[in-house]
């Protein structure tokens, strides 16, 4: 392909406004994730879009975001560049309540959370009662007696060559322990290797510290983490105007290394 890309479509998703969910074993929408038979998960490879403010997003297994390069785009200086084609982008006001998950930018996928000041995106537990959309706050009825805690889902994994940009995020009750191949593992609220990343006036409230689990310290090629907020390895992310409360371990985790930037 020597000519640049052009996309042909410009639908984002079915439109979903303006209903009322009570009752229902869980009051969202589901993000549907097949589990494959050897423990793999099937990954988003096309740009992707959570848009839909008013219902709450649901992800009960890893969201792996896996770029492939594609044909060429056209970048700002009028050069022919290799087009990533898995992004997932999520607006202002978007809820997203997790259970026993997290989200992976895997190589080449790219993750971008743009919010504002009062608009702010969401990223919590789905027993957390405080956020909701469409009619409640209690998104999962059953059991509805316990309430969120720390390590409730995952985290959110930048891994290598991938990238990411929070702005208006809020992260809480994450850090907990998560689905790999075959075991459990660990995951900070927010990891970073490798990547190019940037995280700006986001909140960061009652995490775990991203340890536990069986699986070996690698964790089937995803690299090692130690207690934290942020975890950072080998990456020199903008980190800047963030709120930290509550948490396990420290603020931020980070190899000396990585602070020459």
């Amino acid at each position: 392909q020597t000519v640049a890309y052009t996309s042909d479509y410009s639908r984002v998703g079915p439109d979903i406004h303006r209903n009322r969910l009570v009752n229902n074993t869980l009051n969202g929408l589901l993000v549907r994730v097949t589990v494959n038979s050897d423990g793999s998960f099937d990954g988003l490879t096309v740009p992707g879009r959570f848009d839909d403010s008013d219902i709450v997003h649901i992800i009960q297994n890893t969201l792996q975001i896996r770029g492939t390069a594609g044909g060429p785009i056209q970048d700002a200086n009028g050069n022919l560049v290799s087009r990533l084609d898995a992004r997932l982008a999520i607006d202002k006001n978007i809820v997203v309540k997790l259970d026993s998950a997290r989200i992976e930018a895997l190589m080449g996928g790219q993750l971008i959370v743009e919010a504002a000041p009062g608009n702010e995106a969401i990223f919590t537990s789905i027993l957390d009662s405080t956020y909701g959309a469409g009619g409640t706050f209690a998104t999962s009825t059953s059991p509805s007696n316990i309430p969120a805690q720390p390590g409730d889902w995952g985290g959110i994994y930048i891994g290598p060559y991938a990238s990411a940009s929070f702005d208006n995020a809020v992260f809480q009750f994450g850090g907990g322990v998560s689905t790999i191949e075959g075991t459990f593992t660990g995951f900070n609220v927010l990891e970073i290797h490798q990547s190019t990343v940037r995280v700006t006036d986001s909140l960061f409230r009652n995490n775990a510290d991203g340890t536990g689990g069986f699986a070996s310290t690698d964790r089937f090629g995803r690299g090692f983490n130690n207690p934290g907020a942020i975890y950072v390895r080998g990456a020199q992310p903008i980190i800047m105007g963030n709120t930290f409360r509550g948490n396990g371990g420290p603020v931020i985790n980070i190899n000396a290394n990585a602070l020459n930037s």
